[in-house]
This record gives structure tokens, C-alpha cells and sequence, in this order.
């Protein structure tokens, strides 16, 4: 009902906003008090104001126009935060790979929650552990089932992506421990070797396509110019999917399973998208944010991801 509202004020203020825009067009008519077409006084008329630029005029209003519906929109988009936006807006849900092993089945997750797939045993109280190990990222379940236009990135025609990878990976663990080592609550300490209180880490890059970083570099800059051209942006986004695994240190049983994908943000300004693997960084470092909030909240249920809009993400 809110949003209802709001798009009705919103409608009801570009109304406004064309009428007034298009005023100056026919002033001239109004000033002389007729109501019928006639021809525009002649400019040298000293008493009535000649507007030469009707047509100019004209163009701007609808400029304009398009301009104000497209904030509105984005107003919108903004404000409301529903479900059905989030659902949208993020990508969908990762397919569960073998990476996963035993009898635990992730369940798609609502789609504001961090982790569009979570599998939780509750036989087993997390809150009992007090300390974890953090393995390596594994590449091994890393998908290459592409579409045609994820696999035009100058990244993969020029056969750096397994080196990509490996970086990427290489920073996905140390901003999971980072963010563990940090956490003002202090959760978890980190160890190395298995104990009665400790839980494993393990985590899986699952997919990993580069952002377009030469196509998003140009058209935001043309974009400066010509404002339309920066929308270009969205078919140049990258995704990157994850899977992780939390098990008992000791019996090697999984205690809780989560995956999520990601793609480019939407946004007016995406920074991290003028580099091939910015954003997915940028999601790294959120996914080990949640974690860390996930492992520290007491209902975890209530916990709710970033709008899936930004006017600027940096």
C-alpha cells in the first residue's frame, strides 16, 4: 500500500512537472488572452516576449520528463525493499554441487536473506563452538557451463582465468579469516588444529565470470554525455557463486551448509566494475561480513542482505 502511494504521488508530480514545463511554449497566447491557435508575435514586439525556442523547448520538457521517470523509479526501487524486488534484482539461487557431500539438501533461502541456500542441522547447537579452522578455497567443482556472451571476456579468450581463479580464491580466504580475526564480538578464535569446540571452515568458489571492465569503462563515460548509454552496463555484469560448509573438526559431520551467487550490482555508478574481478571481491568481502553475523546472531532468521541497488557502489 506504501508503494501504491508512493507511484500515485509520484504520477501525480511528473504530471505537474509536464505541464509546467510545456507552459512556456504558449505563454505567449495566454498573454495576449486568446484561446485560439495563431502565429507568434514577431520578435521585435517589445510588449509580448517571443519564444523562438518552442521546439528546443519542447525537446528539453521530454528530456526531462524521461529523466524525472527514471529517478522515480529508482526512488522506488530504493525505498520499497520488498521481497519480490530482492527477488529480481539478485541472481538466482546457485545449483548445489558435489562439493557438499552427505545427505544434506540446501533449501532456497528468501530472497533478502544473505544466503539465497542454506541447510542447518538443528540437532546440533552452534553456539556450543567457540573456535575454527579455516581450509583453503577449493576450485575443484568451479563450473564452466557459460552462455555465449560470458564467454567473450578478454579474460577467457586469453586463457588467464585459472590464474584469475586462484587469486580470487586466495582472497576469499583471507577476507573470511580477516573478518573472523576482526569481529568486535569476538565469536571465534582461530586454530589450526581439531578439538570438542571447534568447527571447519571450508569453502568453494563455484563460479566466476569477469565483469566486462573495458565495456563498463566506456560507457559510463560516454554515459557523462549521453546519460542513456550508462544503462548499458547491466549485460556487462559478472557473477560469482560460492559454497560453503561448516563440520564438526573432530567427527567431520556438516553442521551447516550455505551457497549464493551473485551478480553486478545495480547501480548508476558500479566502481568495481571497471575492474574484471572487482565485484566479485566486493561480494567476498560481504559474504564474509555475513557469516560473521550469521554466527554471531541470535535469531538468524532476521537477518536481511544490501539492496540489490546502489546509486554508486564502491
Amino acid at each position: 500500500m506504501a508503494n501504491e502511494a508512493l507511484l500515485s504521488k509520484l504520477s501525480g508530480i511528473i504530471a505537474e512537472f509536464r505541464r509546467s514545463r510545456l507552459q512556456p511554449a504558449f505563454a505567449w497566447k495566454l498573454r495576449r488572452g486568446s484561446s485560439s491557435p495563431s502565429s507568434p508575435p514577431h520578435p521585435s514586439s517589445s510588449s509580448i516576449p517571443y519564444y523562438a525556442g518552442t521546439r528546443a523547448a519542447g525537446y528539453s520538457a521530454k528530456a526531462n520528463k524521461i529523466s524525472l521517470i527514471i529517478f522515480s523509479m529508482a526512488l522506488i526501487l530504493l525505498t520499497s525493499g520488498c521481497s519480490t524486488m530482492y527477488d529480481w534484482m539478485r541472481a538466482d539461487p546457485p545449483e548445489q554441487t558435489k562439493f557438499i557431500d552427505g545427505n544434506c539438501k540446501m533449501v532456497v533461502q528468501s530472497p533478502d536473506f544473505p544466503f539465497r541456500m542454506m541447510w542447518l542441522d538443528k540437532s546440533v547447537d552452534i553456539r556450543q563452538y567457540k573456535k575454527i579452522m579455516l581450509s583453503k578455497v577449493n576450485l575443484n567443482h568451479l563450473s564452466d557451463d557459460y552462455n555465449y556472451w560470458d564467454k567473450a571476456d578478454t579474460r577467457r579468450l586469453a586463457g588467464d582465468l585459472n590464474s584469475d581463479s586462484k587469486d580470487v580464491a586466495s582472497y576469499m580466504e583471507i577476507s573470511f579469516r580477516n573478518a573472523i580475526t576482526y569481529d568486535p564480538k569476538h565469536r571465534f578464535k582461530i586454530v589450526d588444529a581439531p578439538g570438542p569446540d571447534t568447527l571447519k571452515l571450508e569453502l568453494a568458489i563455484i563460479q566466476l565470470v569477469p565483469s566486462k571492465a573495458e565495456l563498463n569503462v566506456a560507457e559510463n563515460v560516454v554515459g557523462i554525455i549521453v546519460w542513456p548509454v550508462a544503462f548499458l552496463t547491466v549485460f556487462n555484469s559478472g557473477t560469482t557463486a560460492f559454497e560453503g560448509v561448516l563440520r564438526d573438526s573432530q567427527t567431520g559431520k556438516i553442521v551447516c551448509a550455505f551457497a549464493d551467487r551473485e551478480k553486478d550490482e545495480n547501480a548508476i555508478f558500479n566502481i568495481p566494475g571497471m575492474t574484471y574481478y572487482g565485484n566479485a571481491r566486493y561480494f567476498t568481502d560481504r559474504w564474509s561480513r555475513q557469516f560473521v553475523d550469521f554466527m554471531n546472531a541470535k535469531d538468524y532468521t532476521q537477518l536481511k542482505t544490501d539492496f540489490p541497488f546502489k546509486l554508486i557502489v564502491f
